[in-house]
């Protein structure tokens, strides 16, 4: 009974109107109640079972930096604060091997996307929420950016230069050369979405390539189809 009354309160926390599900969650898992290193965990579970093998190994790293960071202590959702995102970015500037801005940048953001659900599950955690939402915003932790660096593009003589190289079909060079011109001429497209077109994706009736990009595929409320005149 007094578990009865404690999921009820922790479901109508703040204010929040009572539903089943939320009391069911409550109930039986104590969903509020979880540690920040669990439901990391219990994240990853559901994008490895979603397939999204790249976002998968890119969460995973960010896992295994911030457990090695706690000593494998478990901390609370409300114990994440900016002092603490702060000595795990300076604890990633310090080893051995220090990560570069790019990859602290990540590792930030893949911590406030597992905040944001916590925060999601108790609204009260937007109370004292560690991360910067604006500019401005002195008392909170700003993810910084990565420097970055994207290479120039071709000239038209430069790219005329490599088609006139001269390949010999069956030969990995020629493969790797036409490969590449129709990642070009398909405007951009990568490498994962060249290995998961099919025959069904050219459209003969309007004489075009029609795809999804895999990358937006599940992140954009509605799917944009490219299309790409054969």
């Amino acid at each position: 009974e007094n578990n009865v009354k404690n999921a009820i309160d922790r479901t109508t926390r703040n204010g929040r109107p009572f539903t089943w599900e939320k009391f069911e969650s409550e109930f039986l898992l104590n969903e509020s109640g979880k540690g920040f290193l669990t439901m990391f965990a219990e994240h990853l579970e559901s994008i490895r079972k979603e397939n999204r093998i790249g976002t998968y190994n890119a969460y995973m790293n960010a896992y295994k930096a911030f457990k090695s960071f706690r000593k494998e202590k478990e901390i609370s959702p409300f114990d994440i604060t900016t002092k603490v995102l702060k000595d795990f970015e300076e604890s990633l500037q310090s080893k051995k091997k220090p990560c570069g801005k790019t990859t602290i940048a990540m590792y930030m953001r893949t911590l406030k996307v597992i905040y944001n659900l916590a925060a999601d599950k108790d609204a009260t955690l937007l109370e004292n929420y560690p991360f910067a939402r604006k500019q401005t915003d002195r008392n909170r932790y700003k993810i910084k950016s990565g420097a970055g660096h994207k290479g120039e593009a071709l000239t038209v003589d430069q790219l005329q230069q490599l088609i006139a190289i001269p390949t010999e079909s069956g030969f990995p060079d020629h493969e790797a050369k036409m490969i590449w011109l129709f990642s070009f001429h398909c405007q951009g497209m990568n490498m994962k979405d060249i290995c998961l077109l099919k025959y069904r994706d050219i459209d003969l009736r309007n004489n075009c390539i029609r795809y999804i990009r895999a990358k937006t595929k599940n992140t954009e409320s509605e799917e944009e189809t490219i299309e790409i005149p054969l």
